[in-house]
């Protein structure tokens, strides 16, 4: 039977996006022992390492696909593998050279997150601010800044940004929740009870 490689190649995407890895990978593996440079199947299976937890294997076939291709997506995955193989600084590096090729409001969100597992606190603020100057309405960017001003007890930013996710959902009972403790902290009783009620009732 003749090997039709645009065929497999569908299939074995298909077969990855309904989470089938080790038959993806399999289908993936007789691919590139084809085409060994194709980008498109070196970033696929990087990606399907990365699901399966295996960081080595997806740092070794992203970074082929890197090598070949220079684009913030492909960045932007190595990167990633990276960060889940606890090197965050690595990760850092190959994040802002993604940024070089396309400069985007997740790519600082996930530098942000890089530079919290150095407890990198003026790096980690920096960050979230230059992905919400980029998305005023990133939700998660607002929520971890949030965060981040409370770890450092800047409570009156804490609660700026907290007060900013609420502009964007006001159905998260999570960030009422955590505007209440910030009250609380200053010891406003009557705002922390008013932020804990609509929690409550959301």
């Amino acid at each position: 039977m003749k090997f039709n490689y645009q065929e497999i190649s569908d299939t074995a995407y298909k077969l990855h996006k309904k989470n089938m890895l080790d038959e993806a990978e399999k289908l993936y593996k007789e691919l590139l022992n084809i085409r060994p440079d194709d980008v498109n199947v070196l970033n696929l299976i990087g990606l399907l390492y990365l699901a399966k937890h295996n960081t080595t294997e997806a740092i070794n076939y992203l970074s082929r696909a890197y090598i070949l291709k220079k684009s913030a997506y492909i960045a932007s995955n190595l990167a990633k593998a990276y960060y889940f193989n606890s090197e965050p600084e690595k990760a850092i590096k190959i994040y802002k050279q993604a940024l070089s090729y396309e400069e985007n409001d997740d790519i600082y969100y996930s530098i942000a997150l890089a530079y919290k597992k150095l407890n990198d606190y003026e790096n980690i603020i920096l960050n979230y601010k230059k992905a919400i100057e980029i998305n005023p309405k990133n939700y998660s960017a607002l929520y971890n800044l949030s965060l981040a001003y409370k770890d450092i007890k800047d409570i009156n930013n804490a609660i700026f940004y907290a007060e900013k996710c609420i502009e964007i959902r006001n159905d998260d009972d999570d960030i009422f929740a955590l505007l209440s403790g910030y009250y609380e902290d200053k010891k406003d009783y009557e705002l922390s009870i008013e932020a804990l009620r609509r929690a409550i009732f959301i």
